[in-house]
Order: structure tokens, then sequence, then C-alpha cells
């Protein structure tokens, strides 16, 4: 997943994902244990956020691979 966070927008803890944060772009990755799926399988992350200034809406994209 990458996310474009607005003005003062900070993830500040995950689980089930590593997130790293670079400026303006936000980027979940699987660890190592959920990382290949079964057939039907699934697999969920979660993160907690905080923001200062202004919260515009993030832009979202998810990409497989």
């Amino acid at each position: 997943m990458a996310a474009a966070p607005g003005d003062g927008q900070r993830i500040s803890q995950a689980w089930n994902a590593a997130v790293t944060q670079s400026g303006m772009v936000a980027m979940a990755r699987n660890l190592t244990w959920n990382g290949a799926l079964p057939p039907g399988g699934s697999a969920s992350f979660g993160f907690q956020a905080s923001w200062t200034g202004a919260n515009v809406l993030p832009a979202v994209s998810c990409a497989l691979g």
C-alpha cells in the first residue's frame, strides 16, 4: 500500500506490516510470516496515525507483487 499523507500526517504505529514513511509517501509491506498466502487465504494490517496542520484526505493505492 502506498499513501500520500497530507500536511503533518504521520503513521505512528502499525501491526502485521512493515511500514516506512518518507516525506509524503508511506509504504506498508508484508512481514516474513504473512508474505505467502495459500489459495483463498487472506491477510490484514492496521495502523495508527496522527496529524498536525491541515488534514487532507490521503490518496491510497494498493498493489500485489
